[in-house]
């Protein structure tokens, strides 16, 4: 486990593990869905792996209420995944939190600190074309050194 783990939303962690999580989603009241896929590749080349996913349908962060999915990369919280109920004012809410997520409504903005990205597509879901185009509202945490592990691991997923 890294000595600096990042934080995400609350007292969600990167590295925390799959059963760490589930407590603490259990403590706080929320059911979570767990899906997991093991793969054990055939070649010696790339070494077994375990991804699992917790779902949270109706997860509250701050005021604002939406879905939850947490995504691990064996047993270690890599990604948060929130899509809010109310978009545009969770943005604003997050910004006023010191998150400096840039405007930006032709696609996703990104804003890393550390170990930390933040990336959101809420400016541009919130537009006309986005709206035109269905996209659905995120705002996702991950942890860069996970995310890097996972694409020197080989083919994953």
């Amino acid at each position: 486990m890294a000595a600096e783990r990042v934080a995400f939303m609350g007292a969600l962690r990167s590295y925390d593990s799959v059963a760490a999580v589930q407590t603490q989603l259990a403590q706080g009241g929320y059911t979570a869905e767990l899906s997991t896929i093991e793969r054990k590749p055939p070649s010696h080349r790339y070494p077994p792996y375990r991804n699992d996913t917790l779902a949270v349908s109706k997860y509250t962060h701050g005021a604002y209420e939406g879905k939850l999915t947490l995504e691990f990369f064996n047993d270690r919280l890599y990604q948060a995944y929130f899509v809010p109920a109310q978009p545009a004012e969770y943005l604003r809410w997050l910004r006023g939190r010191g998150f400096a997520l840039p405007v930006k409504r032709t696609g996703r903005s990104s804003l890393t600190q550390g170990h930390l990205r933040i990336t959101t597509n809420i400016d541009f879901a919130s537009s006309d074309v986005g709206r035109a185009m269905l996209a659905k509202p995120f705002v996702m945490w991950e942890d860069l050194r996970l995310v890097q592990q996972m694409q020197e691991w080989g083919p994953v997923f």
